[in-house]
């Protein structure tokens, strides 16, 4: 009877342990898959959820163990939203401007496009121009009725 009385107390006492050991970091923080994603290079392609990047491997693990949600690209801008909500699509690839230099006399240094839409014809391009002054451009021009360029001077 003594024997049984031990075994029963041992198996509960192994089972308490497993099951605390196994719940332990469900609650907040802790997310080693995220923090998995970091290894072997990983952290060069991931993004915090306010669109930073990591300066290294050991900067990226801690985010993503802590909890903070990864990024497989930066988050969409309040000015690319606005170019797709108009049905345009946005690029911040220079060759990607199709306006040239407009007479200015230079060509403008490219911080996003929003082609394929008539800019005036939609209305885009109030809300289009306010986003670029927003980004620190100092010009908005647009071309042949469906390209248009966010820009600055150097």
């Amino acid at each position: 009877m003594k024997l049984r009385m031990i075994l029963a107390c041992c198996a509960a006492l192994a089972l308490t342990v497993g099951v605390a050991t196994a719940t332990a970091g469900n609650g907040k923080g802790g997310n080693s898959a995220n923090a998995k994603l970091c290894q072997k290079g990983g952290w060069t392609t991931l993004y915090r959820s306010d669109g930073t990047t990591f300066a290294n491997q050991d900067e990226c693990v801690s985010y993503g163990a802590n909890g903070g949600t990864m990024l497989t690209a930066p988050p969409k801008t309040q000015s690319q939203l606005d170019c797709e909500s108009f049905g345009g699509t946005y690029s911040t690839v220079p060759s990607t401007d199709q306006t040239g230099d407009l007479g200015f006399g230079v060509i403008p240094i490219v911080l996003w496009t929003c082609n394929g839409i008539d800019v005036i014809g939609v209305g885009a391009q109030p809300t289009l121009q306010n986003d670029c002054f927003d980004n620190g451009g100092a010009i908005f021009q647009w071309a042949a009725g469906l390209y248009s360029t966010c820009g600055r001077f150097s």
